[in-house]
């Protein structure tokens, strides 16, 4: 057992085989080589840092600083690209709440609404299809020998082009 009290200046290496307990301020300078360390419920081993059991781990920034983690920079509830880039999700992605864009969306593959799609401001679609019909520049078509019903509510009346068909 050493024991040591005061300041210590060592001109080579260091080592401790068992555990080393200190008091105060470890000031290291130069290279350093630790193989696994414990600091409060924190574990540093080879590229992991874990936490003690249902510990969470919290990376706090000073000041307005961020967290920089492999380009992508994470500053309060905003996630960006570090170089500004895109960020790719590049699996399945579930947002719980509300989706707001504020900018271009651009969708490439299926989408499907199991609600309400409610758009306002200028929309563009190409071909849209709803149920038994397809909708493409002026033109309304149905599937295979099916009929196209066009039906108003309680006493409307159906106008096409200076033609108005009322009832049965």
């Amino acid at each position: 057992t050493a024991s040591v009290s005061g300041a210590a200046t060592l001109s080579s290496t260091l080592a401790v085989t068992s555990g080393a307990t200190l008091s105060s301020t470890l000031a290291v300078s130069g290279a350093t080589t630790l193989t696994t360390t414990t600091i409060d419920n924190l574990t540093l081993q080879d590229s992991d840092i874990s936490s003690s059991s249902n510990a969470d781990i919290n990376i706090t920034p000073g000041g307005t600083g961020s967290v920089v983690a492999s380009g992508i920079r994470v500053k309060g509830t905003t996630l960006s690209a570090d170089d500004s880039s895109s960020i790719n999700i590049n699996e399945g992605l579930i947002v719980d709440g509300t989706a707001s864009v504020s900018g271009t969306s651009t969708l490439t593959g299926a989408v499907t609404a199991s609600s309400t799609l409610a758009v306002s401001g200028t929309t563009t679609l190409t071909t849209t299809n709803i149920d038994n019909l397809t909708i493409q520049d002026a033109n309304i078509t149905s599937a295979s020998n099916s009929d196209i019903n066009i039906t108003p509510g309680g006493t409307g009346s159906v106008v096409a082009a200076g033609l108005s068909i009322k009832g049965t």
